[in-house]
């Protein structure tokens, strides 16, 4: 009898204590790695993210502007200036959420003038509502160039090799070439 109860005892002991046991584990386990493939997700989304906001904002600003021989002038028209300023209030938000991903924590570490990218941005925004007109800030521009091949450099080259973004990256290193000869004589000239 002794036996019989002592085998009951290790069959109740599996049935209650370890088998449930085993479940929690197995649940916990599953839920870590969830967790850390979502987190390693979100920061590799997050290098793109950045990357192409910067190259958002150098299509905006050539999407601004007439380059005339000797000079890059601001375009006129309103619909200019509106669609400039939907434009930079879009990356401002999108950098905006940006700063949830995980992504972020790095590239303020390594670099922290990325602190300043916001008020920049949102500086500009406010000049522009104010003046009523498209103005684009040289100091700006040299930022979001600094900061884009900063951010280059964390982008898998075979990421970089795709035609498609071979094209963005001349454009972008072509955008800021032609903007420098006048960046660094004077502000752009803003037409009224």
């Amino acid at each position: 009898m002794s036996a019989v109860y002592h085998t009951m005892n290790n069959i109740i002991y599996i049935k209650d204590i370890i088998i449930p046991l085993l479940g929690i584990l197995l649940s916990v386990s599953i839920a870590l790695y969830v967790s850390k493939q979502t987190l390693r997700n979100q920061y590799k989304k997050g290098k793109y993210q950045l990357f192409h906001i910067t190259n958002r904002y150098f299509l905006n600003v050539y999407n601004s502007v007439e380059q005339g021989p000797k000079s890059v002038r601001t375009k006129r028209e309103s619909i200019d200036r509106t669609h400039q300023l939907t434009e930079l209030k879009s990356i401002n938000n999108d950098l905006a959420l940006f700063m949830d991903n995980p992504y972020y924590l790095d590239v303020l570490l390594k670099y922290p003038e990325m602190n300043m990218i916001t008020l920049r941005l949102r500086r500009e925004i406010v000049k522009i509502e104010n003046e009523n007109k498209v103005s684009i800030e040289a100091d700006n521009i040299d930022f979001f160039y600094n900061l884009h091949k900063k951010i280059e450099k964390d982008i898998p080259k075979k990421y970089l090799e795709k035609a498609a973004f071979k094209e963005i990256k001349t454009a972008v290193d072509e955008i800021y070439q032609g903007f420098y000869p006048y960046m660094t004589k004077a502000k752009i000239n803003t037409q009224k």
